[in-house]
């Protein structure tokens, strides 16, 4: 597909995106800039997966309800972010009672969590405009929002203030050994920093999961990219998680003044979660795509 930079350059009033079975849809820049989706929908009918689906469908329910953007408006996610909240606050609550040396330290991830999941109730900023994406590479909005910057002032901070720290190691056994309370005397800064980027990640990727599987079915529908790329982009992730233990416990510990490094080790973490959380997500929506047109 060829891009046109609408945002950057007004003589081109115009952006047309072309289909791959031949199809144009025009967009004005006004349509980008109000993320106007209508357009692409009424292009491509099956765009939303409910249109095929009658209105008394269990399915049409759930699906209409993830269609809707922003989850944060339903109960079921906020129900989710209390589970967490509450899950990971026992975790602490346990760690401080049984006298755990990483105890106090831990306490910085159980308030930047907090806010974290508070920020994802009364202050979520988080919207994704796809066709400015298609247009125009731009970053997922949650890692230029204060979450993420609040991560990396908070792991920076732990840094400078914990020179003579040991270097983490684990398996992913251990960390969901402590998921379920056990061997919490063992638990470190690090391990409950990964336990909570794997909640925070799980509520990034469902809070607009529908939007970003629409970003992922125009790419397709639009040649950005191919179906290939993007499973060879998870594989890749996937490999990247199995192999973190080791890299982690092994590479980067022999790395010397690797402050900075570990510093925006967390980043990495989040993203790397939030990204394998949102393929998994998706998958599921494209497999139930396929079974619903195939009955419909």
């Amino acid at each position: 597909m060829n891009k046109k930079r609408l945002l950057e350059n007004n003589e081109h009033p115009v952006c047309r995106l072309a289909l791959k079975n031949g199809a144009t849809v025009e967009l004005t820049k006004q349509d980008i800039i109000d993320n106007n989706i209508s357009k692409l929908e009424n292009a491509i009918p099956d765009l939303k997966i409910s249109n095929n689906l009658s209105d008394n469908s269990f399915l049409n329910k759930v699906l209409s309800v993830l269609e809707t953007g922003i989850q944060c408006q339903h109960k079921y996610y906020k129900y989710l972010c209390l589970f967490i909240l509450c899950h990971v606050w026992l975790i602490q609550i346990i760690a401080l009672i049984n006298e755990v040396h990483a105890r106090y330290s831990m306490l910085l991830i159980s308030f930047w969590m907090t806010y974290a999941i508070l920020r994802f109730q009364f202050k979520p900023y988080f919207r994704y405009n796809i066709l400015l994406s298609l247009v125009k590479k731009i970053d997922v909005p949650f890692f230029l929002s204060s979450i993420t910057f609040s991560l990396i002032i908070l792991s920076m901070a732990y840094e400078l203030l914990t020179p003579n720290r040991q270097c983490l190691a684990f398996y992913w056994s251990d960390i969901g050994k402590l998921m379920l309370f056990y061997g919490l005397s063992t638990i470190t800064y690090y391990k409950f920093l990964i336990i909570c980027c794997l909640y925070i990640a799980l509520l990034m990727s469902v809070y607009d999961i529908y939007t970003v599987f629409e970003k992922y079915r125009l790419e397709l529908l639009f040649g950005v990219e191919t179906i290939g790329v993007k499973i060879f982009k998870f594989v890749c992730i996937i490999g990247l998680l199995y192999f973190l233990p080791n890299i982690l416990s092994d590479k980067l510990c022999d790395i010397k003044d690797g402050g900075f490094i570990w510093g925006i080790i967390p980043i990495l973490l989040n993203y790397v979660f939030y990204a394998f959380f949102a393929n998994v997500f998706v998958g599921f929506l494209f497999f139930i795509k396929n079974i619903v047109l195939r009955h419909h």
